[in-house]
């Protein structure tokens, strides 16, 4: 069995893993505290060290048909390629041009202030 803790929502990682450490050793549960076999991973194509979703959901990998069989096809949504020629950052542009249309767009400034915005073609 193999521990997993979960700090990704937590500002302080380091008060936030001693609690969850001492959580552990005193047997209390924890929301962000994981324990899960490493064998599990393997049911998911890729192996994803997919840790916080249920044993339930990763077993869906193995019981359901892949998703590219029976004719379907996997393909990526619209990718500009080149964020710097067809991205704009929210203080860039003026917000009553028609050109431009919100753009939701991840990365290490998701939670912050900045939103981006994308070219609207046609």
């Amino acid at each position: 069995m193999g521990l997993f803790l979960r700090l990704l929502e937590d500002e302080d990682k380091g008060a936030a893993l001693l609690e969850m450490v001492r959580a552990v050793a005193a047997g209390e549960p924890d929301r962000r505290v994981f324990e899960v076999p490493p064998a599990s991973f393997e049911q998911v194509p890729g192996a994803p060290f997919a840790y916080w979703v249920g044993e339930s959901t990763r077993r869906l990998f193995v019981t359901l048909p892949p998703f590219e069989s029976s004719g379907r096809n996997v393909a990526g949504g619209m990718k500009s390629g080149e964020d710097q020629g067809f991205l704009r950052l929210w203080w860039e542009i003026s917000l009553q041009g028609k050109r431009y249309r919100p753009f939701a767009k991840g990365g290490r400034t998701r939670h912050s202030t900045q939103r981006f915005i994308s070219l609207s073609i046609g």
